[in-house]
């Protein structure tokens, strides 16, 4: 009977080691990964903003482009949509050259 107790008290504390060892190798997996994932969240991170800052720069040269007194909104004003779209086009192309 003490052989089956001892037995069952070997058992329970293999158990509670094997539970302190898979811990144990899960924290040394993950501490070596930190900086990996924190380098990919930042590369995520610029990569995002450079999207949102030619997103910007597209929406004000389109802005600039539009202006009451461009040549655009005066094409426009007079019916002439097609040419009004060339004159956009064009006006696109030279500030995108420009900058």
């Amino acid at each position: 009977m003490s052989n089956l107790i001892e037995n069952i008290k070997i058992k329970i504390k293999l158990r509670k080691n094997f539970f302190i060892l898979l811990i144990a190798f899960l924290i040394g997996i993950l501490i070596p990964t930190i900086p990996y994932i924190n380098n990919n969240i930042s590369n995520w991170n610029n990569k995002r903003l450079k999207i949102l800052e030619n997103e910007n720069f597209k929406i004000r040269l389109e802005e600039n482009c539009k202006l009451e007194n461009s040549k655009y909104k005066k094409l426009q004003n007079l019916g002439f949509e097609k040419f009004a779209m060339e004159e956009f086009n064009n006006c696109f192309k030279e500030s995108l050259i420009n900058k």
